[in-house]
């Protein structure tokens, strides 16, 4: 919770919006894909134990080119490891 609390400090500083504004900004990008960050994350690369989580596009795209690597830890991964995420 802590570290939360910084990250969140961080990303509002020097912003000049309400707070209520800052948050759900900050919360919005959280739930984001970090790769396309248009839509919502949506799968979790479960198997190589790296649980990062992505839109499913992403990852699909990325299994359709044979990029089978994680784009944030780089650990590989396979179809089977991708599964559904319920935020």
């Amino acid at each position: 919770l802590e570290g939360m609390r910084r990250r969140l400090e961080r990303y509002t500083s020097g912003k000049t919006s309400t707070a209520e504004d800052q948050i759900f900004e900050y919360y919005q990008r959280l739930v984001r894909c970090s790769i396309c960050n248009e839509r919502e994350k949506s799968v979790v690369i479960a198997r190589p134990a790296c649980f990062h989580a992505f839109c499913e596009h992403c990852i699909n795209e990325r299994v359709k080119v044979r990029n089978r690597k994680c784009p944030r830890c780089a650990k590989q991964f396979g179809a089977d490891d991708v599964q559904k995420l319920y935020l």
